[in-house]
């Protein structure tokens, strides 16, 4: 995250603006994410990396990680 690029999340920001936030990360950055904004363990996010590479649509892992992260 940086918030130069503007692809930061802020604590105190409204869980509305977390959402669309998230939604638009990068899909390659989706990992990342989970392994640094969430507590998901690091097994399950591996199966999450899993379902990606087999074809998951990218959009709804990064509605689980906005519940996650929200």
């Amino acid at each position: 995250m940086s918030k130069t690029k503007g692809n930061y999340i802020s604590l105190d920001m409204s869980a509305n603006d977390m959402f669309v936030k998230i939604m638009e990360i990068p899909d390659d950055q989706i990992i990342h994410y989970f392994e640094s904004c969430t507590t998901t363990e690091m097994g399950e996010i591996k199966n999450i990396e899993k379902l990606l590479t087999a074809g998951e649509h990218p959009r709804s892992v990064k509605k689980r990680l906005a519940r996650e992260v929200v």
